[in-house]
Parts: structure tokens; C-alpha cells; sequence
């Protein structure tokens, strides 16, 4: 028996150019697909400025550089806690749970501790946005409280 001598492969897949270009096509129109339905949730990033807290040292805020680090990095866990994640939830209605608020929000400091990084992840930039905006909002009408807490028992 003759054997006949295997093909290379660009002669391969020129002699099989049709069934080559269907199976190029396929996988192509699976990686579209895919990507469509795994996508990366939409993620939004907002710095929120930091004041120098209470130079006077009348609300019990130590002054100085090192304090005032300790100071960003102790907003940036207010902006996560429960009580504010609670308002935002709350400002959202039914929309979005505090289960879902949790997993979405991340806050640090910055790295010059002159400002929080906040960063939301949602399934679409609309919905980011609401949450952020809802995270903001609750935040300062927390640290407002806060603030008027402080300065009342001072008062008092």
C-alpha cells in the first residue's frame, strides 16, 4: 500500500478552509458571548476630601501628621460601617440590601491620607452611580450627626 504523505498544516488548512473558517467562526462567536454574559460588573471611584479635623482640639481630635493619617483611615472604616451602609440601603428602598451594599463598597485611605477612595462595583455604571451617590450622601449626613453629637455633649 502506498502511503500518502501527510499534509502541512497551511496546505491542511487551505484543503480544509471551509470547515476551518466554521470552527474559527464558532469559537469566536462563544468568546462574544461569554464575555457578554460574565462581563465585569461596572466599578465607579469618587475621592472625598478630608477636612483637617478640629485644629483647636475642641471635639477631642488629636492634631499632627500621624493623627491625622489615623483620622483618614478611621473615616474610610465610618464610610463601610453598618450604620452607614444601613442609610444608604435605606436611601436605595428595596432596590439594593445591605448585604449587597457591603459587598459593593470599598473605602480607604488615600496614600496621602488627604482624601478617602471610594469604589463601588455594580452590575451597570447607572446602579453604580446610585449607590455611590447614596454612599455619600450617607456618609456625611452621618458624620454631620456625628459632629453635632460631639459638640452637644460638649455644650452640655
Amino acid at each position: 500500500m502506498d502511503e500518502l504523505p501527510s499534509p502541512r498544516l497551511v496546505d491542511a488548512v487551505w484543503r480544509y478552509r471551509a470547515s476551518s473558517l466554521i470552527i474559527v467562526a464558532v469559537a469566536v462567536l462563544l468568546s462574544v458571548i461569554v464575555a457578554l454574559i460574565v462581563g465585569e460588573p461596572s466599578r465607579m471611584q469618587a475621592r472625598l476630601a478630608l477636612k483637617t479635623p478640629d485644629k483647636a482640639g475642641v471635639l477631642g481630635v488629636e492634631s499632627g501628621e500621624t493623627a491625622f493619617a489615623r483620622y483618614a483611615t478611621q473615616r474610610a472604616l465610618f464610610v463601610t460601617s453598618d450604620k452607614v451602609i444601613a442609610a444608604a440601603a435605606k436611601k436605595l428602598g428595596a432596590a439594593v440590601s445591605k448585604e449587597t451594599l457591603r459587598n459593593a463598597v470599598t473605602a480607604e485611605a488615600s496614600e496621602t491620607g488627604e482624601s478617602l477612595v471610594l469604589q463601588v462595583s455594580a452590575d451597570s455604571p447607572d446602579e453604580a452611580s446610585r449607590i455611590m451617590a447614596a454612599v455619600i450622601e450617607a456618609y456625611r449626613d452621618a458624620s454631620r450627626a456625628e459632629v453635632s453629637q460631639r459638640v452637644k455633649r460638649l455644650v452640655d
